[in-house]
């Protein structure tokens, strides 16, 4: 299916619906499509919240589109969440971009500096905090955010830090 041309793609779908309702696996694999294709539309109106629930069931990486739509809706919930102050949720959206994009400082460090805030006194989330922003220094030594996710490590007070996303 084309998912530039969304016309062309509820085309496609209808003919699906039609002529191969016969076969097995037809309904999921036409409910797949047709919420990619639903909210790609609504990711294109700037209805984020529709889009994010729709795309959000496709496990299908394959679709550059859907893959960048999810990518950036899942920063733009991520800020929400973190203004919320829910630090957790955000931290797994945020490490979902990292599973797609390892090679993305900005998630990397943002990464590091949520599980930094979301420290519950647990050892793993404290382990956490410091691998990534350990990692994003590693990789990045002349990012602007490097020495800020230093004076994070080394537990200075009073850090303005940015979300870097």
């Amino acid at each position: 299916m084309n998912f530039d041309d969304l016309d062309a793609a509820d085309y496609i779908l209808n003919r699906i619906r039609n002529k191969f309702k016969h076969f097995k696996g037809y309904g999921k694999t036409v409910t797949v499509a047709r919420n990619k294709v639903d909210g790609l539309r609504a990711y294109r109106a700037k209805s984020y919240d529709t889009a994010f629930d729709l795309l959000g069931q496709s496990d299908d990486h394959t679709v550059i589109q859907v893959t960048q739509a999810l990518i950036h809706l899942r920063i733009l919930k991520c800020k929400e969440l973190v203004a919320e102050g829910k630090y957790s949720q955000a931290l797994g959206l945020i490490e979902m971009n990292l599973k797609q994009v390892p090679e993305r400082p900005e998630f990397l460090y943002a990464a590091g500096v949520i599980a930094y805030f979301s420290q519950d006194d647990s050892r793993e989330t404290s382990l956490k905090f410091k691998s990534y922003l350990k990692k994003f220094i590693s990789q990045n030594p002349t990012h602007p955010y490097a020495e800020v996710a230093r004076h994070i490590l080394e537990n200075r007070e009073n850090l303005s830090v940015p979300l870097g996303i």
